[in-house]
């Protein structure tokens, strides 16, 4: 007998493993805090646009999206760097049990992706630690300081108790691959009575596109020429050797399971996964170590007295107690979209941020922006609202790109088909869809129908950011929600996310602790990529597998019913109401065909679904002798 699937939501990671042994099925109607749809309301050629926002780590999504649209509030996206995940993650929760008008989720992929969405007019806004450039403000665009953030050298050396100190210029050295070895002179030389091991030193760093990159490659170019000549300030800097680490949480992963490795991350990810974080020489020669107050000296040596630059470095900054590897970061929008409706509700929600927001932000461990710069700040933001800004493309839309092989194909924010390698944010990439200083308007195409043609890109050629999204058929666009929530997303994974969805089909009961162990990864960096697979809808929800036998169901039948088209919601609402039925498919030809699934404790219950089913057309009715396959797992050979 085939084993039934009946769908079970659950809270989160944690409730899943306290319900182990517990099979029971609830059905919850959670607030949108648990969850968010994101709909960005398009002046373009698609009205609406679907993605999921980050929430923070110990958040899962608990029932279905379709579930959960409201055409009625304005949903904000933000997509940019992971650095300030758990933060914006946070905001996010509290700022949407604020108002049911606004809402707001945010997406991390990388400062320079989310500044290149913003710039295509792709979201709400973006987030990142890389100041904008010229070329990217000419177009419009413009950044305000929401958070102070530290960026710590984190090293993993077996048996050592003692804090490490480095100097820019050794951390220069290491990373330019000059110095090998944990015992080197230049090394010893800056830890005096610490006894390092002779062990050949592991470098980990982030791919191109990372605003730690900006960071901590700023830092380095101040203090040493030489790195300031062969590798310079750079979200793509060229690393001589090394391996990289996609995400914060990856960075802390791979730092933390190798030894002699040294890496650079956030400080609240340092914290978080109780990496050794070092001490580093600042301009004033004092060896200081990241905290929340060391962090906030180098904010307020650099920004008093005027507290007006809102795009300063930080790092390298004067003052004895002043962290050197300090950065803002920042939230990137559109200046011409601050007029429109979702304008000021994106205003409101920054209005909150650089409010409200911040007492979060100390909470998560993150530095508050100093109340004069706060203050200075909301000015800048009143004052933009009251200018009108020329040239500028100021409407979210929904970008449209040829394909001859697809029927209609949408771009869906934020799932990057393949990721941005610029070797500077203020460089666009040869591929670059539209060049970032182009303003003249985009061509302007129907609403009513999306079929595929030369004239529908932005440009001659695709852009590697873009993002796409299946929709099945022009036919279909009654239904273009749903269509688009269920359609083929091209999604990215990685071998780690292929392993985490093998293992979950398999038994979604098992611990985070244990999928770890599975995986080779923390148990935070594994309820992390759960988060973001559940997000991007790679994970739609989690199932029991229910012995039908236990339930007095004895026998499953196939059944095959075409209808015609008017008769498909009336169906679907019949086999809805009735118990036996465990699932339905419905084939897209004309006339609509259903496939149902179901279960019967004797044959007179398959005669009364049978007879209720009679009046929509001829049945075929195959009854399951065995299922030699139990459980496939998607994904793996069987």
């Amino acid at each position: 007998m085939k084993i039934d699937e009946t769908k079970m939501n659950h809270k989160d990671i944690r409730t899943l493993e306290r319900r182990m042994g517990k099979p029971t099925v609830r059905n919850r109607n959670r607030p949108w805090k648990s969850i968010l749809l994101i709909v960005i309301a398009c002046s373009g050629f698609v009205h609406l646009s679907f993605a999921q926002p980050v929430i923070s780590r110990a958040t899962l999504p608990a029932r279905p999206l379709s579930n959960i649209v409201d055409e009625h509030k304005i949903m904000l996206v933000g997509a940019g760097s992971s650095v300030p995940l758990p933060l914006y993650g946070k905001w996010a929760d509290e700022y949407n049990r604020r108002t049911q008008a606004i809402q707001m989720g945010y997406v991390p992929m990388g400062t320079a992706d989310g500044i290149a969405h913003l710039a295509h007019n792709v979201g709400d806004f973006g987030a990142g630690e890389a100041p904008l450039t010229p070329e990217q403000r000419k177009i419009g665009l413009s950044e305000l300081p929401v958070a102070v953030i530290g960026i710590v050298p984190v090293y993993n050396i077996p048996d050592l108790h003692e804090d490490l100190r480095f100097s820019g210029e050794v951390l220069a050295e290491i990373f330019m691959g000059e110095i090998k070895s944990w015992d080197a002179k230049e090394i010893m030389r800056l830890n005096p009575g610490v006894r390092l091991p002779n062990l050949k030193i592991q470098v980990v760093y982030r791919p191109s596109g990372k605003g730690t990159n900006y960071v901590f490659t700023d830092f380095l170019s101040k203090t040493s020429v030489k790195f300031r000549q062969k590798i310079g300030t750079s979200v793509s800097p060229r690393w001589p050797i090394g391996v990289p680490a996609e995400r914060s949480s990856d960075m802390a992963d791979t730092v933390k399971g190798t030894p002699g490795a040294i890496g650079y991350v956030e400080l609240q990810y340092a914290i978080q996964d109780k990496l050794a974080y070092a001490s580093v020489l600042n301009r004033s020669g004092h060896m200081v170590k990241a905290s929340s107050e060391t962090i906030s000296v180098a904010c307020k040596q650099v920004e008093s007295p005027m507290w007006d630059n809102f795009s300063a470095s930080l790092t390298y900054a004067p003052g004895n107690d002043s962290y050197p590897i300090t950065s803002f970061t920042w939230l990137y929008f559109r200046m011409g979209a601050l007029h429109s409706e979702r304008g000021k509700a994106l205003v409101d929600l920054l209005t909150w941020i650089l409010s409200t927001g911040q007492r979060f932000a100390l909470q998560l461990g993150y530095t508050q922006i100093p109340a004069p710069l706060i203050d200075k700040a909301k000015k800048r933001l009143t004052s933009l609202q009251g200018q009108v800004v020329t040239g500028v493309h100021s409407s979210s839309r929904t970008e449209i790109d040829a394909d001859p092989g697809n029927q209609a194909v949408c771009f869906l924010a934020f799932t990057p088909v393949e990721p941005i390698n610029q070797a500077s944010l203020g460089r666009p990439s040869p591929t670059t869809c539209r060049s970032q200083h182009d303003t003249s308007p985009p061509p302007q195409r129907s609403r009513s129908v999306m079929r595929p043609s030369a004239s529908t890109s932005l440009g001659d050629k695709p852009s590697p950011h873009q993002l796409k999204a299946r929709i099945f058929t022009t036919s279909f666009m009654t239904n273009i929600k749903d269509e688009m929530l269920q359609g083929a997303l091209t999604l990215k994974l990685d071998s780690i996310d292929r392993k985490i969805l093998r293992e979950l089909q398999m038994d979604c009961r098992v611990s985070s602790a244990e999928l770890g162990r599975r995986c080779q990864r923390t148990r935070m960096a594994i309820l992390e990529r759960i988060a973001r697979l559940e997000r991007i809808g790679a994970i739609r929800s989690y199932y029991a597998r229910v012995n039908t036998r236990a339930l007095g169901m004895i026998f499953t039948a196939i059944i095959r019913l075409s209808v015609n088209q008017e008769q498909v919601d009336e169906l679907s609402v019949l086999l809805k109401s009735r118990s036996e039925v465990s699932e339905w498919l419905v084939g897209k030809e004309l006339p609509p065909t259903f496939f149902i699934k179901a279960h019967f404790g004797s044959l007179d219950r398959l005669e009364n679904l049978d007879n209720s089913l009679a009046r929509y057309g001829a049945r075929y009715v195959t009854i399951v002798l065995s299922s030699p396959v139990e459980h496939g797992v998607v994904g793996q050979p069987l």
